[in-house]
């Protein structure tokens, strides 16, 4: 049977050969053919899963060894129950069941009082009702891709659950059950059509990561303010155009990303999380950012990538405990001089704006490891550049260096020395060739 797909496969994608060569009235037959090519190296892959699985499952049934074995993957079996042989394994510490039927999770998965991480991906269970016990070993569970319009009910059983992943479902809220799992602390809900009408985020109030991305939000539910154990809050790719400002009230928090969103502005009443170590931002519609960013003074990193900003404040110079700082992509063609007193600062990424020379304020910045100017007017690098000797990367890609300027000469010793030293250089300069032979 895998001989013969592996046939299919081959002709399908020669078949697709043929059809590039040919005229354009062909393309939509090659199109379809893709399609099918790629259906069929997908069902070759399928089969190929399920034999290896298989044989993993004759081998796990039949070991002599099951006292040194902590992990068992039994994914891609068509299994509708945990199979007998496993209640033997008592070190078990992980046991996978992807791709399966289970039906149920009996009492005697309690025996296994190793077994802390249960993952039934895939299998199904919005299809029928799981029948489970009472177990108080097991601390994480994934639910993924389940087509799970709601949080089971028998997941309260699990007394002692830390983590609970149950994303690539169909949930629109996030149930008060949860309530009952009074461990629980880290959740994640992405990929879900998110609605928010009937949470009760006190039920929330011990979690302290909560991961919310791809969810097609357009807002940030008022409510989550109550949740004030939170130190990870993750809104990635999602449509929020605003942040509200009963976010300050989630003052324990240390990590909070809106990566990919529609945010046009940031609330004052953000920059008062001072605890804050990383804030993402990175691709919005920002057009500024206040000096009152400089209240966040344990920040560590901070992204602004992909925005619209022309400059940062000059209280950004304050923020010393700041060691990345990503703004590329931008449209800014200067630095504040504040910048210089940024000593702790060890990443720079500039790349990717209208800087029309070299920024002297870089030169300051002696704890630099990570430098990348790539896609800028710059022309010339100036000499001083060699007081970054604790470069580790220096990227100047695709930027157009006038090497007729004297200023330049010095260039390609300057990255002979660099390397030798260990730095990674990377360029590519537009106009005259650059090459000092070893890129």
């Amino acid at each position: 049977m895998l001989r013969s797909l592996f046939f299919i496969s081959f002709l399908i994608i020669n078949h697709i050969s043929f059809s590039q060569s040919s005229t354009t009235s062909f393309h939509f037959k090659d199109s379809l053919t893709r399609s099918q090519t790629m259906d069929s190296l997908k069902l070759v892959r399928l089969q190929q899963l399920k034999t290896k699985a298989k044989l993993n499952f004759e081998y796990y049934k039949n070991s002599d060894s099951k006292e040194n074995i902590t992990i068992l993957n039994l994914s891609y079996l068509d299994l509708t129950e945990i199979p007998d042989f496993v209640y033997e394994y008592n070190n078990l510490k992980r046991l996978e069941l992807k791709y399966n039927n289970i039906e149920k999770l009996p009492g005697k998965l309690r025996r296994l009082d190793s077994l802390k991480y249960l993952d039934i991906s895939f299998n199904e269970l919005s299809g029928h009702r799981i029948k489970a016990k009472k177990n108080k070993n097991v601390k994480k569970i994934y639910l993924e891709g389940n087509n799970l319009k709601q949080v089971p009910k028998w997941i309260k059983k699990f007394k002692n659950l830390e983590d609970l992943d149950i994303t690539k479902n169909e949930l629109t809220d996030i149930p008060s059950l949860l309530r009952k799992n009074k461990k629980l602390f880290r959740l994640d809900v992405s990929y879900n059509p998110l609605k928010f009408t009937n949470t009760d985020f006190t039920a929330l109030k011990n979690v302290q990561f909560l991961k919310i991305t791809s969810c097609k939000i357009d807002s940030v539910p008022e409510e989550i303010s109550k949740m004030t154990q939170l130190i990870d809050l993750n809104f990635t790719q999602n449509n929020i155009k605003s942040i509200p400002t009963s976010i300050s009230n989630l003052q324990n928090l240390e990590k909070l990303s809106f990566y990919d969103n529609k945010i046009e502005k940031i609330p004052e009443e953000l920059f008062d999380l001072e605890n804050l170590v990383e804030l993402d931002l990175y691709f919005n519609n920002l057009s500024q950012v206040s000096d009152k960013i400089a209240k966040m003074d344990h920040l560590e990193t901070l992204f602004l990538s992909n925005n619209q900003l022309y400059t940062l404040p000059e209280t950004l110079g304050t923020m010393n405990n700041l060691k990345k700082l990503y703004i590329h992509h931008n449209r800014m063609s200067y630095l504040p001089n504040s910048i210089t007193n940024l000593k702790n600062l060890e990443v720079l990424h500039i790349q990717n704006n209208d800087f029309p020379d070299f920024p002297n304020v870089i030169f300051s910045l002696i704890n630099l490891t990570d430098l990348d100017i790539s896609y800028t007017p710059i022309s010339i690098i100036p000499v001083d550049i060699r007081k970054l000797d604790k470069l580790n990367l220096l990227f100047f890609q695709g930027i157009k260096l006038d090497l007729e300027n004297p200023e330049n000469d010095h260039l390609k010793e300057t990255i002979q020395d660099f390397r030798k030293n260990g730095t990674i250089v990377r360029y590519n300069t537009l106009g005259k060739s650059f090459d000092i032979g070893d890129k």
